[in-house]
Protein backbone atom coordinates (compact mmCIF):
# COMPACT_ATOMS: atom_id res chain seq x y z
CA UNK A 1 0.00 0.00 0.00
CA UNK A 2 1.38 3.60 -0.82
CA UNK A 3 1.91 6.17 1.78
CA UNK A 4 1.74 9.74 1.16
CA UNK A 5 2.58 12.48 3.75
CA UNK A 6 2.15 16.01 3.80
CA UNK A 7 1.21 19.03 6.40
CA UNK A 8 -1.98 19.83 4.39
CA UNK A 9 -4.71 17.53 2.29
CA UNK A 10 -7.41 19.19 0.29
CA UNK A 11 -10.18 16.56 -0.48
CA UNK A 12 -11.84 18.12 -3.78
CA UNK A 13 -10.42 19.68 -7.11
CA UNK A 14 -13.04 22.49 -7.39
CA UNK A 15 -12.29 26.23 -6.87
CA UNK A 16 -12.58 26.26 -3.29
CA UNK A 17 -10.07 23.20 -3.06
CA UNK A 18 -7.80 24.63 -5.49
CA UNK A 19 -8.11 28.33 -3.98
CA UNK A 20 -7.22 26.64 -0.52
CA UNK A 21 -4.48 24.59 -1.89
CA UNK A 22 -2.57 27.36 -3.81
CA UNK A 23 -2.62 29.31 -0.55
CA UNK A 24 -0.79 27.09 1.12
CA UNK A 25 1.19 25.91 -1.17
CA UNK A 26 2.85 29.05 -2.08
CA UNK A 27 3.81 29.42 1.33
CA UNK A 28 6.10 26.77 1.19
CA UNK A 29 3.73 24.31 3.11
CA UNK A 30 3.54 20.38 1.14
CA UNK A 31 0.08 20.50 0.05
CA UNK A 32 -1.85 17.17 -1.59
CA UNK A 33 -5.02 17.56 -3.23
CA UNK A 34 -7.21 14.97 -4.28
CA UNK A 35 -10.19 15.03 -6.80
CA UNK A 36 -12.48 12.22 -7.72
CA UNK A 37 -12.91 13.41 -11.04
CA UNK A 38 -10.31 13.50 -14.48
CA UNK A 39 -12.11 16.83 -15.25
CA UNK A 40 -13.60 15.70 -18.63
CA UNK A 41 -17.19 15.83 -17.44
CA UNK A 42 -19.46 18.08 -17.69
CA UNK A 43 -19.54 20.36 -14.87
CA UNK A 44 -22.41 23.20 -14.18
CA UNK A 45 -22.31 26.96 -12.51
CA UNK A 46 -20.99 28.32 -15.31
CA UNK A 47 -21.16 32.23 -14.30
CA UNK A 48 -18.55 34.41 -12.74
CA UNK A 49 -19.83 37.69 -11.22
CA UNK A 50 -17.40 40.80 -11.58
CA UNK A 51 -16.75 40.16 -8.12
CA UNK A 52 -14.76 37.30 -8.61
CA UNK A 53 -12.21 39.36 -10.14
CA UNK A 54 -10.60 40.37 -6.95
CA UNK A 55 -10.20 37.00 -5.78
CA UNK A 56 -8.82 35.83 -9.17
CA UNK A 57 -6.45 37.95 -8.76
CA UNK A 58 -5.48 37.85 -4.98
CA UNK A 59 -4.90 34.16 -5.47
CA UNK A 60 -2.80 34.68 -8.48
CA UNK A 61 -5.31 33.24 -11.01
CA UNK A 62 -5.82 35.94 -13.73
CA UNK A 63 -3.39 34.51 -16.63
CA UNK A 64 -4.84 31.35 -16.17
CA UNK A 65 -8.39 32.20 -16.22
CA UNK A 66 -7.55 34.34 -19.25
CA UNK A 67 -6.52 31.12 -20.70
CA UNK A 68 -10.10 29.39 -20.25
CA UNK A 69 -12.33 29.19 -23.15
CA UNK A 70 -15.27 31.70 -22.31
CA UNK A 71 -17.64 34.34 -23.34
CA UNK A 72 -16.93 38.18 -21.69
CA UNK A 73 -20.64 38.81 -19.99
CA UNK A 74 -22.25 42.59 -20.18
CA UNK A 75 -25.06 42.19 -17.87
CA UNK A 76 -27.98 40.27 -16.79
CA UNK A 77 -31.27 40.18 -18.18
CA UNK A 78 -34.30 39.16 -16.04
CA UNK A 79 -37.82 38.80 -16.32
CA UNK A 80 -38.74 38.38 -12.60
CA UNK A 81 -42.29 38.70 -12.38
CA UNK A 82 -44.18 41.79 -14.55
CA UNK A 83 -44.32 42.25 -17.74
CA UNK A 84 -40.88 43.97 -18.68
CA UNK A 85 -37.99 42.30 -18.59
CA UNK A 86 -34.91 44.66 -16.10
CA UNK A 87 -31.33 44.84 -17.41
CA UNK A 88 -28.62 45.26 -15.16
CA UNK A 89 -25.68 46.43 -16.88
CA UNK A 90 -21.90 45.59 -15.90
CA UNK A 91 -20.32 48.51 -17.53
CA UNK A 92 -20.32 50.55 -14.81
CA UNK A 93 -19.46 47.71 -12.29
CA UNK A 94 -16.21 48.89 -10.51
CA UNK A 95 -14.79 45.24 -10.93
CA UNK A 96 -15.38 45.00 -14.88
CA UNK A 97 -17.93 42.85 -16.71
CA UNK A 98 -18.82 39.00 -15.53
CA UNK A 99 -17.03 36.19 -17.58
CA UNK A 100 -19.15 32.83 -19.17
CA UNK A 101 -16.94 29.46 -18.93
CA UNK A 102 -17.01 26.03 -19.68
CA UNK A 103 -16.93 25.22 -15.98
CA UNK A 104 -14.94 21.69 -16.59
CA UNK A 105 -12.36 23.76 -18.36
CA UNK A 106 -12.02 25.92 -15.86
CA UNK A 107 -11.39 23.79 -12.95
CA UNK A 108 -8.91 21.62 -14.85
CA UNK A 109 -6.96 24.82 -15.19
CA UNK A 110 -6.94 25.86 -11.61
CA UNK A 111 -5.27 22.16 -10.75
CA UNK A 112 -3.10 22.71 -12.93
CA UNK A 113 -1.98 25.95 -12.15
CA UNK A 114 -1.97 24.15 -8.82
CA UNK A 115 0.27 21.88 -9.69
CA UNK A 116 2.60 24.94 -11.09
CA UNK A 117 2.71 26.09 -7.38
CA UNK A 118 3.53 22.69 -5.80
CA UNK A 119 0.49 20.79 -5.21
CA UNK A 120 0.79 17.27 -5.31
CA UNK A 121 -2.84 16.45 -7.20
CA UNK A 122 -3.94 13.40 -7.57
CA UNK A 123 -7.24 13.27 -10.05
CA UNK A 124 -9.75 9.96 -9.72
CA UNK A 125 -9.38 10.09 -6.39
CA UNK A 126 -12.10 8.35 -4.63
CA UNK A 127 -11.46 8.69 -0.05
CA UNK A 128 -13.11 5.78 1.66
CA UNK A 129 -12.03 6.04 5.20
CA UNK A 130 -10.82 8.65 7.17
CA UNK A 131 -9.82 9.17 11.15
CA UNK A 132 -7.76 11.02 13.37
CA UNK A 133 -4.15 10.26 13.96
CA UNK A 134 -1.58 11.64 16.72
CA UNK A 135 0.07 13.73 14.07
CA UNK A 136 -3.16 15.05 12.86
CA UNK A 137 -5.43 12.79 9.92
CA UNK A 138 -4.86 9.29 8.05
CA UNK A 139 -6.81 9.16 5.04
CA UNK A 140 -7.26 5.79 2.71
CA UNK A 141 -8.37 6.47 -0.40
CA UNK A 142 -8.39 4.65 -4.23
CA UNK A 143 -6.25 6.81 -6.51
CA UNK A 144 -6.72 5.47 -10.41
CA UNK A 145 -7.51 2.18 -8.92
CA UNK A 146 -4.72 1.96 -6.71
CA UNK A 147 -4.83 1.95 -2.78
CA UNK A 148 -3.04 4.40 -1.34
CA UNK A 149 -3.24 6.37 2.61
CA UNK A 150 -2.63 9.63 3.21
CA UNK A 151 -0.87 11.44 5.68
CA UNK A 152 -1.42 15.09 6.66
CA UNK A 153 -1.46 17.33 9.63
CA UNK A 154 -4.52 19.54 8.54
CA UNK A 155 -7.47 18.41 6.34
CA UNK A 156 -9.96 20.60 4.33
CA UNK A 157 -13.11 19.41 2.99
CA UNK A 158 -13.57 20.71 -0.50
CA UNK A 159 -16.34 18.35 -1.36
CA UNK A 160 -19.36 20.49 -2.71
CA UNK A 161 -22.88 19.65 -0.78
CA UNK A 162 -21.71 16.06 0.19
CA UNK A 163 -19.42 17.33 2.58
CA UNK A 164 -17.67 14.28 2.81
CA UNK A 165 -15.33 14.72 5.75
CA UNK A 166 -17.89 17.13 7.55
CA UNK A 167 -20.34 15.00 7.53
CA UNK A 168 -18.53 12.01 8.78
CA UNK A 169 -16.46 13.65 11.46
CA UNK A 170 -18.91 16.25 12.61
CA UNK A 171 -22.28 17.03 12.08
CA UNK A 172 -24.09 16.89 8.58
CA UNK A 173 -25.07 20.08 6.94
CA UNK A 174 -28.54 21.87 7.67
CA UNK A 175 -30.65 22.11 5.07
CA UNK A 176 -32.81 25.39 4.30
CA UNK A 177 -34.97 23.96 1.58
CA UNK A 178 -35.71 21.59 -1.23
CA UNK A 179 -34.39 23.18 -4.45
CA UNK A 180 -33.25 20.79 -7.35
CA UNK A 181 -31.84 22.12 -10.56
CA UNK A 182 -32.89 20.59 -14.07
CA UNK A 183 -30.21 21.17 -16.43
CA UNK A 184 -29.84 20.95 -20.32
CA UNK A 185 -27.21 21.97 -21.72
CA UNK A 186 -27.17 23.00 -25.95
CA UNK A 187 -23.99 22.37 -27.90
CA UNK A 188 -24.60 24.55 -31.10
CA UNK A 189 -23.63 28.37 -31.80
CA UNK A 190 -23.36 30.66 -29.93
CA UNK A 191 -26.23 33.41 -29.23
CA UNK A 192 -25.56 37.22 -30.09
CA UNK A 193 -26.81 38.31 -26.85
CA UNK A 194 -23.91 37.19 -24.22
CA UNK A 195 -25.82 38.40 -21.33
CA UNK A 196 -27.06 35.94 -18.19
CA UNK A 197 -30.96 35.44 -18.63
CA UNK A 198 -32.97 34.93 -15.24
CA UNK A 199 -36.77 34.47 -15.24
CA UNK A 200 -39.67 33.34 -12.65
CA UNK A 201 -42.05 31.03 -13.89
CA UNK A 202 -45.08 29.46 -11.76
CA UNK A 203 -43.40 26.41 -10.31
CA UNK A 204 -39.71 27.42 -10.07
CA UNK A 205 -37.18 29.76 -12.18
CA UNK A 206 -34.97 29.24 -15.11
CA UNK A 207 -31.51 30.72 -16.15
CA UNK A 208 -29.73 30.95 -19.47
CA UNK A 209 -26.16 31.06 -19.92
CA UNK A 210 -24.69 31.26 -22.92
CA UNK A 211 -21.33 29.39 -23.65
CA UNK A 212 -18.57 29.86 -26.33
CA UNK A 213 -20.15 26.51 -27.68
CA UNK A 214 -24.08 26.61 -27.11
CA UNK A 215 -25.85 27.40 -23.84
CA UNK A 216 -26.85 25.94 -20.52
CA UNK A 217 -30.33 26.59 -19.43
CA UNK A 218 -31.84 25.16 -15.97
CA UNK A 219 -34.80 25.12 -14.35
CA UNK A 220 -34.85 25.55 -10.35
CA UNK A 221 -37.49 24.49 -8.39
CA UNK A 222 -38.18 22.07 -5.38
CA UNK A 223 -37.84 18.27 -5.28
CA UNK A 224 -41.34 17.45 -3.76
CA UNK A 225 -43.00 19.45 -6.83
CA UNK A 226 -41.12 17.83 -9.44
CA UNK A 227 -41.97 14.24 -7.44
CA UNK A 228 -45.37 15.35 -7.64
CA UNK A 229 -45.83 15.82 -11.38
CA UNK A 230 -44.09 12.47 -12.06
CA UNK A 231 -42.18 13.24 -15.52
CA UNK A 232 -38.96 15.75 -14.53
CA UNK A 233 -38.94 16.06 -19.11
CA UNK A 234 -42.38 16.65 -18.55
CA UNK A 235 -42.57 19.41 -16.02
CA UNK A 236 -39.47 20.98 -17.76
CA UNK A 237 -40.92 21.39 -20.83
CA UNK A 238 -43.93 22.40 -19.18
CA UNK A 239 -42.41 25.16 -17.38
CA UNK A 240 -40.41 26.20 -20.12
CA UNK A 241 -43.75 26.87 -21.96
CA UNK A 242 -44.44 29.82 -19.92
CA UNK A 243 -41.10 31.03 -20.12
CA UNK A 244 -41.07 34.85 -22.02
CA UNK A 245 -37.32 35.73 -21.83
CA UNK A 246 -35.43 32.13 -21.52
CA UNK A 247 -37.65 30.50 -24.26
CA UNK A 248 -36.11 33.59 -26.82
CA UNK A 249 -32.70 32.40 -25.86
CA UNK A 250 -32.32 29.20 -25.28
CA UNK A 251 -33.35 26.26 -28.27
CA UNK A 252 -34.93 23.39 -26.83
CA UNK A 253 -34.93 20.57 -28.81
CA UNK A 254 -36.66 17.17 -29.02
CA UNK A 255 -33.44 14.97 -27.47
CA UNK A 256 -33.02 17.13 -24.47
CA UNK A 257 -33.58 15.80 -21.75
CA UNK A 258 -33.23 17.34 -18.12
CA UNK A 259 -30.12 16.49 -15.68
CA UNK A 260 -31.45 16.94 -11.90
CA UNK A 261 -28.58 18.36 -9.42
CA UNK A 262 -29.06 19.31 -5.61
CA UNK A 263 -29.05 22.97 -5.20
CA UNK A 264 -30.36 23.02 -2.38
CA UNK A 265 -29.31 26.45 0.45
CA UNK A 266 -27.43 24.51 3.05
CA UNK A 267 -24.77 25.16 6.21
CA UNK A 268 -22.32 23.89 8.41
CA UNK A 269 -22.82 25.01 12.03
CA UNK A 270 -18.81 24.31 12.20
CA UNK A 271 -16.67 24.88 9.21
CA UNK A 272 -13.46 24.60 11.39
CA UNK A 273 -11.62 22.82 14.38
CA UNK A 274 -8.77 21.34 15.62
CA UNK A 275 -6.87 20.61 12.39
CA UNK A 276 -9.59 20.84 9.61
CA UNK A 277 -11.93 23.22 7.58
CA UNK A 278 -14.77 23.44 5.16
CA UNK A 279 -14.60 25.68 2.04
CA UNK A 280 -16.56 26.22 -0.69
CA UNK A 281 -20.20 24.51 -0.33
CA UNK A 282 -18.92 22.25 2.09
CA UNK A 283 -18.88 25.13 4.40
CA UNK A 284 -22.13 26.97 2.84
CA UNK A 285 -24.31 26.38 -0.43
CA UNK A 286 -26.10 29.72 -1.08
CA UNK A 287 -29.11 29.11 -3.54
CA UNK A 288 -27.84 29.77 -6.84
CA UNK A 289 -30.18 32.69 -7.44
CA UNK A 290 -27.58 34.33 -4.98
CA UNK A 291 -25.42 34.54 -7.81
CA UNK A 292 -22.08 34.00 -5.72
CA UNK A 293 -20.92 30.70 -6.54
CA UNK A 294 -17.39 30.64 -7.55
CA UNK A 295 -16.92 34.35 -6.05
CA UNK A 296 -17.85 32.50 -2.64
CA UNK A 297 -15.31 29.43 -3.57
CA UNK A 298 -12.70 31.04 -3.97
CA UNK A 299 -12.75 33.63 -1.03
CA UNK A 300 -13.70 30.88 1.44
CA UNK A 301 -10.81 28.55 0.03
CA UNK A 302 -8.14 31.27 0.20
CA UNK A 303 -9.72 32.62 3.90
CA UNK A 304 -9.28 28.72 4.99
CA UNK A 305 -5.83 28.87 3.43
CA UNK A 306 -5.03 32.22 5.03
CA UNK A 307 -6.28 30.88 8.55
CA UNK A 308 -4.50 27.57 8.62
CA UNK A 309 -0.95 29.21 8.09
CA UNK A 310 -1.80 32.04 10.64
CA UNK A 311 -2.63 28.92 13.39
CA UNK A 312 0.63 27.61 12.06
CA UNK A 313 2.45 30.34 13.39
CA UNK A 314 0.98 30.78 16.76
CA UNK A 315 -2.52 32.76 16.06
CA UNK A 316 -4.78 30.49 18.40
CA UNK A 317 -7.92 32.30 16.87
CA UNK A 318 -6.91 32.41 13.57
CA UNK A 319 -9.80 29.62 12.49
CA UNK A 320 -12.42 31.12 15.22
CA UNK A 321 -12.13 34.26 12.87
CA UNK A 322 -12.86 32.39 9.76
CA UNK A 323 -16.07 30.52 11.62
CA UNK A 324 -17.30 34.18 11.96
CA UNK A 325 -16.85 35.20 8.56
CA UNK A 326 -18.56 32.19 6.90
CA UNK A 327 -21.59 32.75 9.60
CA UNK A 328 -21.97 36.24 7.94
CA UNK A 329 -21.92 34.57 4.81
CA UNK A 330 -25.22 32.44 5.77
CA UNK A 331 -26.83 35.36 7.35
CA UNK A 332 -26.37 37.66 4.48
CA UNK A 333 -26.77 34.74 1.95
CA UNK A 334 -30.16 34.18 3.71
CA UNK A 335 -31.20 37.26 3.93
CA UNK A 336 -30.46 38.28 0.37
CA UNK A 337 -32.55 34.89 -0.49
CA UNK A 338 -35.39 35.83 1.23
CA UNK A 339 -34.94 39.77 -0.12
CA UNK A 340 -34.86 38.57 -3.92
CA UNK A 341 -37.83 35.95 -3.70
CA UNK A 342 -40.14 38.23 -2.38
CA UNK A 343 -39.79 40.60 -5.51
CA UNK A 344 -42.28 38.06 -7.14
CA UNK A 345 -45.80 38.44 -6.40
CA UNK A 346 -47.05 36.93 -9.57
CA UNK A 347 -47.45 33.24 -8.30
CA UNK A 348 -48.19 33.56 -4.50
CA UNK A 349 -50.68 30.48 -4.51
CA UNK A 350 -47.92 28.61 -6.35
CA UNK A 351 -46.48 26.26 -3.81
CA UNK A 352 -42.63 26.92 -4.78
CA UNK A 353 -43.51 31.18 -3.82
CA UNK A 354 -45.91 31.03 -1.88
CA UNK A 355 -43.42 28.96 0.56
CA UNK A 356 -40.21 31.85 -0.10
CA UNK A 357 -42.97 35.06 -0.39
CA UNK A 358 -44.84 34.68 2.43
CA UNK A 359 -42.94 33.00 5.07
CA UNK A 360 -41.15 34.75 7.69
CA UNK A 361 -37.49 36.00 7.80
CA UNK A 362 -35.75 33.42 9.00
CA UNK A 363 -32.01 34.08 10.02
CA UNK A 364 -29.97 31.21 12.22
CA UNK A 365 -29.00 31.92 15.72
CA UNK A 366 -25.22 32.87 16.41
CA UNK A 367 -23.79 29.29 15.14
CA UNK A 368 -20.75 29.42 17.84
CA UNK A 369 -20.13 30.91 21.13
CA UNK A 370 -17.69 34.12 21.06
Amino acid sequence: MMRHCCDVLILGGGPSGCAAAITVAQSGHSTTLLERSDYCGVRFGESLAPETAPWIARIGLSATVREVPGLVSPGIQSLWGGFLPAETDFLFNPFGPGLHVDRAKFDAALACHAERCGVAVFRKARPSHCRQSPAGWELTAQVDGVLRIFKSRWIVDATGRSAWFVRRHVAAPRVVDRLVALVVREASDQSADRRLAMEAVPDGWFYFTPLPHGGVAALLTDSDLLSSFGDADAFWRDQFARSRLVATRFRLKDHHRPRILNASTQYCSHVAGPNWAAVGDAAVALDPLCGSGICQSLASGFGAGRSILAETTGDQDAMLRYQKIIDELVRNGLAERARLYRKVTDWIHRPFWRRRVLSQDWLPARMISP
